[in-house]
């Protein structure tokens, strides 16, 4: 179907596997492969059949049962579905939510916030603090990106002084020292309870921010436990409502929605963008979203950034892109949903409520009708398109369609540079088999391969009759004619023949053309090179370095004291997610004062 032909059944129901499985993410590598199937026997008699939590390593081909546990046990609620947001960057550490006890101290029988090392294969309570686990259920759990943090809400009474019996708070257990801290602690006059969804982890794990179910938005920091209310200005005065606080790509601002008119400076009322310096702690306003009083959470509101600040604003009906250092909205559209932002803010794609079409508008501002199945024998009207996601180097976008009448939902691949659209249906598929679904895109960081969840046979293996996960890989033609290790398409793309030699250095920015290629940057602009551009040293004895990524790309941090030395690992393989790789030294710094590093790529 794709490409290169390379397509794959990775998860299938067999008799000696999970059953049905329902896929709940990848990560930004692909290596780990996060679904849930009802496995048989894992529930007793009579009751419902219960989801459990599995990871697939496409590395070794093992699937790991993320809840195993050797309590003989059951109950009927089983492991309850993970999401990508409860998966470290790295795809070690996965947290999910069960009732089965996996801790001696979990006698508590209700839902607990457990961590799966898949490497080290053990299972930590996340739902306790040091000798007792929450008295009350505890779920919808979040990972930090380093791994060093899980975040989850809890109705517990007995993890800190403040925990009051007659709400929900919002924890973040140190997976480290294993202390727990609540984070949205009463406040004096208020309802401080967190909106469910809204927490989130800066990229590199040291602070958390979320949205009160009264419209009040925070941010904390996790090494000093400092609460910052977003709403209040300087003098800390609550100036209005603070909604969707959103980290920014490598990390170093938040985002949010303000009703606040005097935040920054004083200006009408109505609902702004503002954006806080995490470093500096100054509060920009970036634009205003409706330019009327302001009284609650609009509705449907969403907004994301790009990696180079591209923002998009979007409320029920209408969708604005707003450039960096531009105060002033660009609507795209109205009567439109569903958005989704490219990589780099270049390329906008929405659901057209008028039709229910997809529509593109691309880097010149022109606007297209994405196309949808047509021809052969798929030969049943597309209905509506919904649920874009972009790959991550932004070439291409997937998107799923209801078929009219058959109520069946088939994902779209549709390639920006060449117009291509590709469908995941065979020929003998049946279009009026309302079973014959493919849904769930799920992309890779570098945009390298698909994950889908179909029900239709993909494969020629696949005869089961049930839902399978198939992996689709999306590479482009990988020739290489002169055998230099540099496939003829990119040599093409960036030198415009095959002249240039692997050891060459075309930019001369120090990297050969090779290694430009093996590590995604650009051979012809020496301002894309793989090199570490922040190096600091942080009030406790650890040390962070930051370079230039490229999302999807893995890469290791290697240290050593003297010169002489022997290059030692002192990272796991990172993920990298956007443009700038992170690492935070767990170890403490030697005696010595001086100490090299390096960053290397792996495959």
């Amino acid at each position: 179907w794709d490409v290169s032909g390379q397509k794959r059944l990775l998860i299938g129901q067999t008799t000696d596997s999970p059953g049905e499985p329902m896929l709940n993410g990848v990560t930004a590598d692909g290596r780990f492969i996060l679904f849930s199937a009802n496995t048989p026997g894992s529930s007793p008699a009579g009751a419902p059949a219960a989801p459990q939590a599995h990871l697939l390593d496409t590395d070794s081909k093992g699937i790991q049962g993320v809840g195993q546990s050797t309590q003989t046990t059951k109950t009927p609620f089983g492991h309850l579905l993970m999401t990508s947001r409860a998966v470290s960057a790295d795809g070690r550490y996965v947290a999910f939510s069960t009732t089965h006890p996996h801790s001696p101290l979990d006698t508590n029988g209700v839902l607990d916030v457990y961590v799966r090392d898949v490497v080290e294969k053990r299972t930590i309570l996340a739902s306790a603090s040091t000798n007792q686990a929450g008295s009350g259920a505890s779920f919808d759990a979040v990972i930090s990106p380093t791994g060093r943090h899980v975040a989850f809400l809890s109705a517990t009474n007995n993890f800190t002084s403040a925990t009051s019996t007659n709400r929900l708070g919002l924890y973040v257990k140190n997976l480290e020292t294993a202390a727990v801290m609540m984070v949205d602690e009463p406040l004096q006059g208020g309802n401080s309870e967190t909106l469910p969804g809204t927490y989130s982890f800066s990229a590199d794990g040291n602070w958390i921010a979320y949205e009160t179910k009264v419209g009040f938005a925070y941010l904390m920091n996790l090494a000093t436990g400092e609460r910052i209310g977003l709403m209040n200005n300087a003098a800390g005065e609550t100036r209005g409502k603070a909604f969707l606080p959103t980290f920014s790509p490598d990390g170093g601002s938040v985002y949010f929605y303000s009703t606040a008119p005097d935040l920054v400076e004083p200006s009408q009322l109505g609902y702004f963008l503002f954006k806080r310096d995490l470093a500096t702690g100054q509060v920009t306003r970036l634009a205003t979203l409706i330019d009327s009083p302001a009284t609650g959470r609009p509705a449907q509101l969403a907004f994301s950034v790009s990696t180079n600040g591209v923002m998009l604003l979007s409320t029920s009906n209408t969708i604005w892109r707003v450039e960096p250092g531009d105060t002033n909205r660009v609507q795209i559209c109205s009567s439109c949903d569903q958005p989704a932002l490219s990589p780099d803010g270049s390329a906008i794609v929405y659901r057209s409520v008028l039709g229910s079409s997809m529509k593109a508008r691309l880097p010149d501002d022109r606007v297209i009708t994405l196309p949808t199945i047509s021809g052969g024998n798929i030969n049943i009207p597309a209905g509506p398109g919904r649920d874009p996601v972009f790959s991550g180097d932004g070439a291409q976008v997937a998107y799923t369609v209801q078929r009219s009448g058959s109520g069946a939902s088939i994902v779209h691949l549709y390639h920006f540079s060449s117009g291509k659209l590709e469908v995941p249906l065979p020929d003998q598929t049946n279009t009026n088999d309302p079973r014959n679904h493919v849904v769930n895109p799920n992309f890779t960081a570098d945009g390298g391969k698909l994950y889908v969840l179909g029900s239709a046979a993909l494969t020629e293996d696949d005869r089961n009759g049930t839902s399978d996960i198939f992996m689709l890989d999306l590479r482009a033609d990988t020739i290489d004619s002169d055998q230099d290790g540099m496939p003829d398409a990119w040599e093409v793309t960036f030198f415009g023949n095959l002249l240039q030699g692997a050891s060459d250095d075309f930019d001369q920015d120090g990297l050969s053309n090779l290694a430009e290629h093996r590590a995604g940057t650009s051979p012809s602009n020496a301002a894309d090179v793989l090199q570490v551009v922040i190096f600091e040293s942080l009030l406790e004895p650890r040390r962070v370095l930051r370079w230039r990524s490229k999302p999807g790309m893995r890469y290791v941090v290697e240290a050593k004291d003297r010169l002489d030395d022997a290059w030692r690992q002192v990272s796991l393989p990172i993920t990298a997610t956007g443009t700038t790789g992170f690492y935070q030294e767990e170890e403490l710094q030697a005696e010595s004062k001086h100490r090299f590093y390096r960053i290397r790529l792996v495959p």
